[in-house]
């Protein structure tokens, strides 16, 4: 009996900008709302159907931001510094 082996065909650009994860797209944008980290992704996700020769998600993210009007607002304080604590952290 000849085994078959079944192929799955690459991912597309598109198709990982679509499986990133909303905790990713908040550190990638800065953003919080899921409504705005959505719309970020939306775009995103068209940018790479129009650009599919990319090698990576974060190399098309890195384009998509340099041409694209979504711009990631600066961080207010550095991550670690966001949360307040009652001890010092060392």
């Amino acid at each position: 009996m000849a085994e078959t082996l079944t192929l799955i065909p690459p991912r597309t650009l598109a198709q990982d900008a679509l499986a990133l994860s909303s905790g990713t797209m908040a550190t990638l944008t800065g953003y919080a709302a899921y409504e705005t980290l959505d719309a970020v992704q939306a775009a995103f996700v068209a940018w790479c159907e129009r650009h599919p020769a990319m090698a990576t998600w974060q190399t098309a993210w890195a384009a998509f931001q340099a041409s694209s009007i979504v711009k990631a607002p600066a961080p207010k304080r550095p991550m670690q510094q966001q949360f307040e604590f009652g001890f010092q952290l060392s």
